[in-house]
């Protein structure tokens, strides 16, 4: 009835406040004390479900409807656990069964925290070893970098100031350019007596050109222009 209200009572205090579906209902939560009323004669507000939470594990949804006359209001209800389903022994069996629920969720998520710190690890030590190996990598290839290449100043206006330097890691001969732009190479030298021309690859991004093999000499030729590059140990292989 509008002005009156109920006092709800529970065997155990609530957590939080009550959640009311509308409004036109005061709803008011405390300890083990709910406090609901009425406060519109709107049709819209003749009826609220009001949802109580309590410290057990248990849930309410109180079904309230609003009266016309304070004879039919209920001043106070007491909510109480009884009955074969709500058995003390029930009640210490459910407790139980949350407590084991929540040491399972928290050994779980200790579990998962130990699964992401080992991955964590493991994607460190794969990126060491990756490091690691790129490292040793480099430092094989510095030990086997041959540079006392020498070269004529060569021959034709295409010729001057060409090379940059020469070097070789014991399988490839690099050869680099000052100005890559001037046209393409050719470069020649002697197979078993005879002059042949020697397979190269250039990359116009590092305006260099890759020789497979290493040799004693060999010559550069651009059209008219020619230059002759020797390699002061013509013995050493490097390690390959």
């Amino acid at each position: 009835m509008l002005g009156l209200g109920t006092r709800i009572s529970f065997p155990t205090e609530l957590i939080g406040n009550p959640v009311k579906s509308t409004n036109l209902w005061d709803v008011e939560g405390a300890a083990t004390e709910v406090l609901l009323k009425p406060n519109s004669t709107q049709a819209e507000g003749g009826r609220a479900i009001v949802r109580a939470f309590t410290k057990d594990g248990f849930s309410f949804d109180i079904a309230a409807t609003r009266v016309s006359n304070y004879k039919m209001n209920d001043v106070c209800v007491n909510v109480t656990l009884d009955g074969q389903m709500f058995t003390d022994q029930l009640r210490g069996q459910m407790a139980a069964n949350r407590m084991s629920m929540a040491g399972g969720i928290a050994a779980q998520n200790e579990l998962n925290a130990d699964l992401r710190q080992k991955m964590i690890a493991m994607q460190q030590s794969a990126e060491d070893e990756k490091k690691k190996a790129i490292m040793e990598a480099l430092n094989r290839f510095r030990y086997h970098i041959y540079t006392r290449y020498t070269w004529s100043k060569g021959s034709g206006f295409e010729a001057k100031g060409l090379i940059s330097d020469v070097y070789d890691d014991g399988r490839f001969t690099y050869i680099r350019l000052y100005n890559p732009n001037r046209g393409l190479l050719s470069v020649e030298t002697t197979v078993g007596g005879k002059n042949a021309i020697v397979p190269t690859d250039y990359s116009d991004a590092n305006g260099m050109y890759v020789i497979a093999g290493i040799y004693p000499d060999f010559t550069l030729r651009m059209d008219e222009a020619k230059i002759t590059v020797k390699r002061q140990d013509a013995e050493s292989k490097g390690e390959y």
